[in-house]
């Protein structure tokens, strides 16, 4: 990630993320058509307790499964999480206790959140998957993401349309 930050801030802006992605669907072609194209145009949709309906494309959980297991394979913590199957919504399932998303978010701007801050035991109790969650949800917003909404509640209730939109 280093070789994209062009202007040397630690940091992707969104030119130099757009460049980023650009060099790796040039340098992994044949695999990029391959992950987006798995299940195209296909839809999930889920209905919340108000009643509205919520839709998200199967391959933006499959495309984003296979990021989280590139980036993370491998780490200590996150190894009862990874591998994710892309096939099905363990991707949900893996991020409820806020340990693979403050992974990821030290994965996209270095020393975002101090890796002692990460409760990461098994079998965390409640408040602690919340400390997590808070956790990594103040320090994207610390990097600059706008997350209007976005509680631990999304991740600890599955919600797959807010945990996208804080993928993306």
């Amino acid at each position: 990630m280093a070789e994209h930050d062009t202007n040397k801030d630690h940091k992707l802006g969104w030119s130099e993320f757009l460049e980023m992605f650009k060099q790796l669907k040039i340098q992994n072609s044949e695999q990029f058509g391959k992950v987006l194209s798995v299940k195209a145009g296909e839809i999930s949709q889920t209905v919340g307790e108000s009643g509205f309906t919520h839709t998200y494309f199967i391959e933006e959980r499959i495309c984003f499964a296979k990021l989280v297991n590139e980036f993370l394979q491998g780490d200590e913590d996150c190894k009862e999480f990874i591998p994710i199957n892309p096939e099905n919504d363990d991707l949900f399932h893996c991020l409820e206790t806020g340990v693979v998303l403050a992974k990821l978010v030290n994965i996209a701007v270095e020393n975002t959140i101090l890796p002692k801050a990460i409760n990461t035991k098994k079998n965390m109790n409640i408040y602690q998957t919340k400390e997590n969650l808070n956790l990594a949800i103040n320090a994207c917003k610390g990097i600059g993401l706008k997350l209007p909404g976005i509680k631990p509640e999304a991740f600890i209730e599955k919600k797959p349309h807010l945990i996208l939109a804080v993928m993306w």
